[in-house]
C-alpha cells in the first residue's frame, strides 16, 4: 500500500510539473505567434507601399518622357511635379532622362522609408522600399525636311537637286478632287477605285482617308525668340503641271514685271523655270481650290495639332483660287487672301514669299502650320519656310504624312524621306506610299538609311497594293514602277526593322534621316503621299 501510493503521488507531481512546462511552451508561441503576425501585417504595409510607389514612378515616367529626346530639363520637371502631386516629394524622386539610343527614355526612381509597427520589436524598426519604372516616347515620325524650310526655293539661289531646291513642293488637294490623282488625305473623290476609298464624296461620305483637317507641317521650335512663318505662292493660281497652260498670260506678266520692280524671270512660262509650282486645275472653270492656313501654339501633352490652339491673327487665313486672265489679275494687283492684317494683292502672292504669320515662343515647343483646301478640283503647290531665332533654333517638317509634288527634271533624284533617331533602333518602321506610279517612265525606288549609317537595310517588305502579298525585298528596292505597272492610286506599304546595332548622328539636324531615291528614264512630275510611323504605342512604360 505505501509502494502504491508514492508511486501514485509522485505521478501527480509530474502531471503538476509538465502543466507548467505547457504553460511556459504556449506562452512562447503565442509571442512568437503575435511576431510572425505582425510582420506579415509590416510585409503587407511594404507590398502596399511597393504598388504605390509603382504607380506614382510609371506615372511620373510617362509625364516625363513626352519632353524628351528636345527637352530634358522639362521632362525632369514634369516627372517631380507628378510624383509630388501624389505624395512623394522631390527628395525621393530620382528622374534620369536617357541620352543617346536611349534619348526618347524616361526612367524614375521613387525611394521611401517607412516605419515598422511589428517588427521593431525584433529590431527592423524601419524598410526603404524602392521602385523604377522606365518610359519611353516615340515622337511623331518628322518628314521630308531637315532644316527650316520644306520645298522648293526658287530665291536661294540653289539649282534642281540642290539644298535649298529638293524638287518637290508640299501639294495640297481641293476637296472635290481625285483621291487617284496622288493626294491621300484632302481628295474625297473616289473615281477609279482607289485603294482605302470605298465612297464618292459627291454622292456618298467622304472617300477612305479623307481627313478635313488637311495636311500639318510640324514647327520645331527649340528655343525661346519671335518666328515668322511663310510660304511661298501660297493661292492656287492655275498654271498647269508644267506651266503651259497659261503661257500667254504668264509672257504677258514677265513682259511687264519690271514696271512693278519684279524680276520677268520669275513669272516666266515652262517647267524649267525654278518658280514654276505647277498649280493644276483637273475640272472646269469655277472649281479652283481655296487654300485655308492656321498656324497653332503647342498644345497639351503628347503634343498633337489637333489639340494646339491656334495662334491668335493667324487662324484662316484664306486664298481664293484662280484661273483664266493671270495677267488681268497681275495689272490690277486684286483678289488679297482674308484673315490677315495688311494683306497683299496678287503681285504680292504670287510666284513670291508671303508672311502667314508671326509668334512669339516663350520657350521650346512645337508648333503647326495647318494647311486646309475645303472646295475646289485641282491641287495647289506651295513651300513652307519659318525664320528666327538662332541659326538651326527652328525645323519644320511634314508631321507624321506628307502630300509633295514631284518636280525633278533628272532620272535619278534622292529626297529626305523620314528622321528616324538612333532610339529607334529594335523597332519596325512602316512607310506607306500613295499612287507612286504617275512619272513618266517606269523606274525604281530605294529607301536608304542616314548617310552616316551607310550601306542598305535588310529583311525589309513590301505589300503592292491594299490587301497585295507581302514579299521580302533585296536592299528596301523595288523595281517596275509606273502607272501601267498597277501602282496608279495604290497604297503601298514597306516595312523596315530597324536593327539593334542602328545608331544615327541624333546631335546633327541633318542626321538620321532615311532618304529615297528615284532611278526613272527620265523626269519625275508627279504627286504622291508619303506616311511613316514606328510600330507600338507611342508612349508607354517599357520596364
Amino acid at each position: 500500500m505505501q509502494l502504491m501510493s508514492r508511486l501514485t503521488s509522485r505521478a501527480r507531481r509530474t502531471r503538476e510539473d509538465e502543466q507548467g512546462f505547457f504553460l511556459v511552451f504556449f506562452t512562447l508561441a503565442l509571442v512568437m505567434l503575435l511576431a510572425i503576425a505582425g510582420l506579415a501585417v509590416d510585409f503587407a504595409n511594404w507590398t502596399y507601399q511597393g504598388q504605390q510607389e509603382q504607380k506614382v514612378a510609371d506615372a511620373a515616367a510617362l509625364a516625363g518622357a513626352v519632353f524628351l529626346p528636345d527637352n530634358p530639363t522639362a521632362a525632369k520637371n514634369a516627372a517631380w511635379t507628378t510624383a509630388s502631386q501624389n505624395g512623394y516629394s522631390n527628395a525621393e524622386v530620382d528622374p534620369e532622362p536617357g541620352s543617346g539610343s536611349n534619348a526618347d527614355k524616361m526612367t524614375v526612381t521613387i525611394t521611401r522609408t517607412v516605419t515598422n509597427v511589428f517588427a521593431s520589436v525584433i529590431g527592423f524598426h524601419t524598410k526603404t522600399i524602392t521602385r523604377t519604372a522606365t518610359a519611353e516616347y516615340q515622337k511623331p515620325i518628322a518628314m521630308g525636311s531637315p532644316t527650316n524650310q520644306f520645298g522648293n526655293d526658287p530665291t536661294c539661289g540653289g539649282q534642281h537637286g540642290s539644298t535649298c531646291y529638293p524638287d518637290f513642293w508640299a501639294n495640297v488637294a481641293g476637296r472635290n478632287s481625285t483621291k487617284i490623282s496622288g493626294d491621300r488625305y484632302t481628295a474625297g473623290v473616289c473615281t477609279d477605285s482607289p485603294d482605302r476609298c470605298p465612297f464618292d464624296y459627291a454622292t456618298a461620305a467622304d472617300g477612305g482617308d479623307y481627313d478635313s483637317f488637311g495636311h500639318v507641317f510640324a514647327i520645331n521650335v527649340k528655343q525661346s525668340g519671335t518666328y515668322r512663318v511663310q510660304v511661298f505662292d501660297p493661292a492656287f493660281v492655275h498654271v498647269g503641271d508644267h506651266c503651259d497652260q497659261a503661257d500667254a498670260d504668264l509672257n504677258g506678266i514677265a513682259s511687264e514685271a519690271a514696271r512693278f520692280g519684279l524680276s520677268p524671270t520669275t513669272y516666266a512660262p515652262g517647267p524649267t523655270n525654278l518658280s514654276c509650282t505647277g498649280d493644276n486645275l483637273f475640272g472646269s472653270a469655277g472649281s479652283e481650290p481655296t487654300t485655308v492656313y492656321t498656324v497653332r501654339s503647342p498644345g497639351p501633352l503628347p503634343p498633337t495639332a489637333s489639340t494646339s490652339p491656334p495662334v491668335t491673327g493667324c487662324t484662316n487665313i484664306t486664298f481664293t483660287g484662280i484661273s483664266g486672265d493671270l495677267q488681268q489679275h497681275f495689272d490690277r494687283n486684286d483678289l488679297p487672301p482674308t484673315g490677315m492684317a495688311n494683306p497683299p494683292g496678287f503681285r504680292g502672292y504670287f510666284r513670291q514669299w508671303v508672311p502667314i504669320c508671326q509668334f512669339s515662343a516663350s520657350s521650346a515647343g512645337t508648333y503647326y502650320l495647318q494647311v486646309q483646301s475645303p472646295t475646289g478640283n485641282g491641287h495647289n503647290r506651295f513651300a513652307v519656310k519659318v525664320t528666327g531665332g538662332a541659326a538651326g533654333a527652328v525645323a519644320v517638317y511634314g508631321d507624321q504624312h506628307m502630300a509633295i509634288y514631284a518636280n525633278a527634271p533628272s532620272a535619278n533624284t534622292t529626297f529626305y524621306l523620314a528622321r528616324v533617331p538612333s532610339a529607334a533602333a529594335n523597332h519596325v518602321l512602316v512607310v506607306d506610299l500613295f499612287d507612286i506610279g504617275d512619272a513618266a517612265s517606269t523606274g525604281t525606288l530605294t529607301i536608304l538609311p542616314p548617310s552616316e549609317v551607310g550601306g542598305s537595310f535588310a529583311n525589309c517588305t513590301f505589300q503592292k497594293g491594299v490587301g497585295g502579298s507581302v514579299n521580302p525585298v533585296s536592299g528596301c528596292s523595288i523595281g517596275g514602277v509606273s502607272s501601267s505597272n498597277g501602282y496608279n492610286g495604290k497604297l503601298d506599304e514597306f516595312r523596315i526593322p530597324i536593327p539593334s546595332t542602328y545608331q544615327c548622328n541624333d546631335a546633327s539636324t541633318s542626321g538620321c534621316w532615311l532618304k529615297i531615291n528615284l532611278s526613272f528614264g527620265g523626269d519625275v512630275e508627279d504627286t504622291t503621299t508619303w506616311s511613316a510611323q514606328l510600330l507600338g504605342d507611342p508612349v508607354r512604360i517599357v520596364q
